[in-house]
């Protein structure tokens, strides 16, 4: 059992100020100035209890939360609040088929919050053709996943294949209109619910001594359904993502891992995120014994990390692609005081070696 307190505080105060020249001062602008202070305060209480019996295990939980946020846009002198209560439970089941075959089933209620973003009303008018603001009557997600995994181990090895589904209600996205001077409104707004399911595989796999590979892919479909703000307005696209990490200790060379991943076309409710993909490299070198550490790593070395999207509504097409500042090189140089001296592990006071930090469903 236990009870978890957070308090966020936010202060966003954004000056904008104009030179006049004849006077020789500076003028607040008023229109791209802006204050906004963000409160957010949660109270939970959970309760976990976990079971074995045989081949049997289970855990199941629950939390109860009390949400407590409220907003002040200074600038306007406009206040928010949105106080909500929820209900968070959880339960796993587990059975063991001797000791290399583990069949899980898994249910968990979660939530997730609007960021500070998405919350703050201030209109963005660095493209006049496209502005943009948060919305501070934002209601969170709540997210129902069902889950049914398996995992195999081998000696050096294992498999984990799982099938999920999830409901979401309440779902936070992106959404546009066309006003009546011809402007692009871009804001968030909680649609009326999504559905994603689909089928995950992850390996681990350890090559040689020297060398391990973890891979994970998933294949899925994605359905929104925003009939509460425009009629007909749903979308969905079956995607697949892939990530893949390979760590290579060479005797007597060094370290190397190489990192990758590829986001198949994501649905929105007015058209879709496209394919994403990036890949990094590092190496690491030690010297002295272990005691100097040196290691070069570079990020998104193709130099293919595009945010590319595209939407479409009553009046307007909109095609934003956006191409960040991604392949960097880095260095990093550390040194190990007391690099000679091994640290012997403590067992617990009661023996038990592992952890609970409670669970799917639990933050």
């Amino acid at each position: 059992t236990g009870y978890k307190y957070i308090n966020r505080n936010m202060d966003q105060d954004y000056l904008m100020k104009n030179y006049l020249y004849p006077t020789t001062e500076w003028i607040n602008d008023t229109t791209k100035s802006n204050h906004f202070i963000y409160n957010e305060q949660v109270h939970g209480l959970y309760l976990i209890y976990s079971k074995i019996y045989k081949k049997f295990s289970y855990q199941v939980g629950l939390r109860a939360e009390q949400t407590m946020t409220s907003a002040d846009q200074k600038t306007d002198s406009k206040k928010f609040t949105n106080d909500y209560f929820g209900l968070f439970p959880s339960a796993h089941i587990t059975k063991k088929f001797g000791n290399d075959n583990d069949l899980q089933i898994s249910y968990s209620r979660r939530i997730n919050r609007p960021d500070i973003h998405s919350l703050n009303p201030f209109i963005d008018y660095a493209n006049p053709l496209q502005i943009r603001y948060g919305n501070p009557e934002l209601k969170p997600e709540y997210i129902n996943s069902y889950e049914i995994g398996h995992t195999k181990y081998w000696k050096k090895s294992s498999v984990n294949s799982s099938i999920f589904y999830k409901q979401i209600f309440d779902v936070i996205k992106n959404w546009s209109f066309l006003d009546s001077n011809g402007v692009t409104n871009s804001t968030s707004k909680n649609m009326s619910k999504g559905t994603s399911y689909g089928v995950e595989m992850i390996f681990d796999l350890e090559v040689l001594k020297w060398w391990r590979v973890n891979a994970s892919g998933s294949y899925f479909r994605t359905i929104i359904d925003g009939g509460n703000l425009e009629t007909n307005l749903s979308n969905d696209n079956y995607s697949w993502t892939a990530r893949v990490s390979s760590n290579m200790s060479i005797p007597k060379i060094c370290d190397i891992q190489i990192t990758g991943f590829y986001n198949g076309p994501m649905v929105t409710p007015q058209g879709q995120m496209n394919e994403t993909y990036s890949m990094d490299i590092g190496a690491k070198k030690d010297f002295f014994k272990n005691r100097l550490s040196v290691s070069l790593r570079c990020s998104d070395v193709f130099n293919s990390m595009v945010f590319d999207m595209q939407q479409s509504g009553d009046g307007f097409t909109y095609h934003n692609k956006r191409h960040r500042e991604s392949r960097i090189g880095f260095i990093g140089i550390s040194y190990k005081i007391n690099g000679g001296l091994k640290q012997k592990n403590k067992k617990r006071p009661n023996g038990n070696e592992g952890g609970n930090d409670g669970g799917d469903g639990f933050e």
